[in-house]
């Protein structure tokens, strides 16, 4: 069977980057988006704790369940990881078809949160943070 990759044989699978690999992958895009001018995505999820007016680490079936997650939102030319290790998971979401400022962060955004609220268990979700920036040629905008 041909898979959404196009080629036969496994289905895409992306892969999942610790924190120095996902970093390194990241200054890459940042630099091609410099070159081409076409902006990605940044993802970020973490846990939030008000009582520590932070984030705090992260189980391991949760962060199981957010990778899986959020591997079910990516394209073969996206890739997830630790943004920063154990702390944030991260995704980079590349060749935005949308032109329009903040239409493709209001999409990715809720298709993400959609996502995690069917992944992860209810308690869990109700303290994700999920954040998106777009990256663009001239600098990060928050989204």
């Amino acid at each position: 069977a041909t898979h959404r990759d196009g080629h036969m044989g496994q289905p895409f699978e992306p892969a999942q980057y610790d924190e120095v690999r996902f970093h390194a992958f990241l200054a890459l895009e940042e630099e091609r988006t410099r070159r081409s001018r076409r902006p990605f995505l940044l993802l970020l999820v973490d846990i939030e704790d008000p009582l520590e007016h932070g984030n705090v680490a992260m189980a391991d079936d949760l962060a199981v369940a957010l990778f899986d997650g959020l591997k079910g939102v990516l394209r073969e030319t996206d890739f997830v990881g630790w943004h920063e290790q154990g702390l944030v998971v991260g995704a980079v979401l590349t060749q935005l078809s949308d032109p329009k400022p903040g239409h493709a962060v209001a999409t990715a955004l809720r298709r993400v949160r959609e996502t995690l609220a069917r992944q992860v268990p209810a308690e869990a979700a109700a303290r994700l943070r999920v954040r998106v920036l777009e990256h663009c040629h001239d600098g990060v905008h928050h989204g």
